[in-house]
């Protein structure tokens, strides 16, 4: 089942105000691929799931869902007849009603045949590996079998798009975690078009085929996981999805048939030119230099005073190498990342173990081809 959304717009008006929730939003979701709504708090992505629910009205654009159209501003097909499971971040269990009779309730409210009830209540249990817990109270089940059993109900009735808003954020980290790999396997299994919703960027990477960054209820980026991390298009974009270097420049002198150019970055009394590469024109009239932290380098000294960091070849010796003072090193676990100071201009640098000490001096380089420019704000 295909959900298409075409310029979708939601406005909140009250007699003396008017917030656009989502402004003038489009994907498409392909069927059988789950696809992630990622974004801070307040960017519209609940607001925009609760659209597909039928659970808001919009003002403007349509929702389809599988060529019917669900939503425009003039008519609004009822919840209950969107054929969609929705699974909510609270749970959202009857707290007087057991496991199977939470289940049983959905069964009823999309008048499943009553002889075929207890078989399909039972195989919502063992989808999500809890057979045993039908007769349990929500309260007598742990946070994650409680989000099971939410999973459980929501596809029962064999829906035919599947919506789940930030499904695992009220569980702990190692939770969280364990819920995502048994998620994927129960998907994987019912084969629903899905439609999730969540602001950890780690979880979107590691459960979607594609995902859609908001921002300000406006559309940031869309793309598979890999792309939004290694060719991110806007500032936002490379800064929310993980850590970034990023520095505002000039361009300086422009290789067209490289698509290279050399910047000039400037903090303080600090000048730096940078090399750097480019895939759009466009770019250049207002650009952003955008560096993760593991691309930068560090050099060995001839006596071993320091961990390498990767291989700095004789093209990057002749661009965009520095020498500066390592100010503060970060410990956290995996990693450590370095703040490294030259002059005015600060450089993070992830390494897999300390490297020197604070206060002392190394020299770091970036390869041209990990030092992207994208647009800035305009």
């Amino acid at each position: 089942m295909t959900v298409k959304v075409e310029n979708l717009t939601k406005k909140y008006i009250s007699a003396d105000e008017e917030v656009v929730a989502v402004d003038d939003v489009s994907f498409e979701v392909t069927e059988g691929d789950l696809f992630t709504l990622l974004g801070p708090s307040g960017c519209g992505k609940t607001t925009t799931l609760r659209c597909l629910a039928g659970l808001e009205i919009i003002n403007g654009g349509r929702i389809e869902i599988d060529s019917d159209v669900v939503a425009t501003p003039d008519q609004s097909v009822q919840p209950e007849h969107r054929d969609i499971g929705l699974v909510f971040q609270s749970y959202a269990l009857w707290p007087h009603m057991t496991a199977r009779e939470n289940i049983l309730y959905a069964l009823k409210g999309r008048d499943w045949p009553k002889e075929d009830r207890e078989n399909r209540i039972q195989e919502s249990l063992e989808l999500v590996g809890l057979p045993d817990v039908g007769d349990r109270y929500p309260s007598e089940l742990s946070g994650g079998q409680q989000q099971r059993i939410s999973f459980a109900r929501a596809v029962s009735y064999q829906p035919s798009v599947l919506l789940m808003d930030e499904p695992l954020s009220n569980l702990d980290f190692k939770q969280r975690r364990r819920m995502r790999r048994l998620l994927l396997e129960m998907l994987d299994e019912v084969g629903i078009t899905t439609i999730y919703v969540t602001h950890d960027q780690e979880e979107a990477f590691e459960i979607s085929d594609e995902t859609l960054v908001l921002t300000d209820g406006k559309e940031a980026q869309q793309a598979p996981p890999e792309e939004l991390y290694e060719k991110p298009t806007s500032p936002f974009v490379a800064n929310f999805l993980g850590e970034a270097n990023l520095y505002s420049a000039t361009p300086l002198e422009v290789n067209e048939s490289e698509q290279t150019v050399v910047c000039e970055i400037a903090e303080g009394d600090t000048r730096l030119e940078m090399k750097c590469t480019y895939g759009d024109e466009e770019v250049l009239e207002n650009p952003v230099v955008v560096i993760r932290p593991e691309d930068v380098k560090s050099k060995v000294r001839a006596d071993g005073g320091t961990s390498n960091n990767g291989v700095i070849t004789q093209e990057t010796q002749e661009a965009n190498q520095w020498e500066g003072e390592i100010s503060r090193q970060l410990y956290r676990g995996s990693f450590t990342q370095n703040i490294v100071d030259v002059g005015d201009i600060t450089i993070k640098m992830k390494t897999d173990k300390p490297i020197l000490g604070e206060d002392e001096t190394v020299t770091v380089s970036v390869d041209p081809e990990d030092a992207s420019l994208v647009l800035g704000h305009r």
